[in-house]
């Protein structure tokens, strides 16, 4: 957990440089900083010590794969989720198309809208159960009729 308090304090100590070069400053998680370390959430940690200007890119498949509920972490830390990565996360760990597994994005959508300060989406791939370009269509067909 150190470590996750050294890396916020690199991020908050240059904050200040990015907002004055007309930059932002965020960190992509991936499925281990949502993990239990040493009785903590690396997320936690990174998240409750940086500089509310550095923002989170929750990328919301590996939130679930971790066993956490994005929801939740979408509302934990309000205007702090200037992009988030749209990435569905299949029962059992199945790879599935963006709107076709488990995330509940009825909820996502509009906390990110609101609550959250998301900005843009960005749908990641990462496995593709059909060939990328099939998957790419059917990901955007998705996300259109989720009004997105």
């Amino acid at each position: 957990m150190d470590a996750w308090k050294r890396t916020a304090d690199v991020f908050s100590a240059a904050i200040g440089a990015f907002v004055d070069a007309g930059l932002e400053l965020g960190y992509h998680n991936h499925k281990a900083e949502f993990e239990p370390l040493e009785g903590q959430i690396p997320w936690d940690v990174f998240m409750g010590a940086t500089d509310e200007r550095v923002f989170g890119q929750l990328d919301i498949g590996h939130v679930y794969r971790a066993g956490n509920d994005p929801v939740a972490y979408l509302k934990k830390y309000p205007g702090r989720y200037v992009t988030v990565h749209v990435k569905d996360f299949g029962e059992g760990d199945a790879d599935v198309l963006v709107g076709e597994g488990i995330a509940d994005w009825d909820a996502i959508f509009p906390l990110c809208e609101g609550v959250a300060g998301t900005e843009w989406y960005i749908v990641e791939q990462e496995v593709y159960p059909v060939p990328p370009m099939e998957a790419v269509a059917k990901c955007l067909k998705n996300m259109r009729a989720m009004g997105r």
